[in-house]
């Protein structure tokens, strides 16, 4: 931040977790590289973690950021819930550590979905 404030960097690498903290420093992507066909060829997830609000102020390099996602029809469903609460005593809920988020993946694992697809319970992408 020390370097921000000096006004010592004309390019920056850093994580995009950490635009909010920075965007003051940022300034938007400039159209010609906005045009380019290889800005164009990044995913749309790409892209919208790259931005704030709809403006675009980073170049995502290789999509490492860590984050959860769920499907919240699956822990809003009424059967599942019933059958989780039934095997663990506990509400099915989003997990907020790595042992909910594990006992809720093998909860999951190999049930299947109402149109016969059987469920993987976690899937991790490195």
């Amino acid at each position: 931040m020390f370097g921000l404030k000096q006004n010592k960097y004309d390019v920056i690498f850093y994580g995009s977790m950490w635009i909010a903290d920075i965007l003051q420093y940022l300034e938007p992507l400039p159209k010609k590289m906005l045009n380019s066909s290889e800005y164009r060829d990044v995913l749309p997830h790409y892209k919208s973690i790259a931005s704030w609000g709809d403006i675009p102020y980073q170049v995502p390099i290789d999509g490492d950021r860590h984050y959860l996602q769920y499907r919240k029809d699956l822990l809003e469903d009424r059967g599942f819930r019933a059958a989780f609460k039934k095997q663990t005593d506990r509400d099915l809920e989003v997990p907020r550590t790595w042992p909910e988020l594990q006992e809720i993946a093998r909860f999951f694992n190999g049930r299947k979905l109402a149109d016969g697809n059987i469920i993987s319970g976690s899937l991790r992408s490195r």
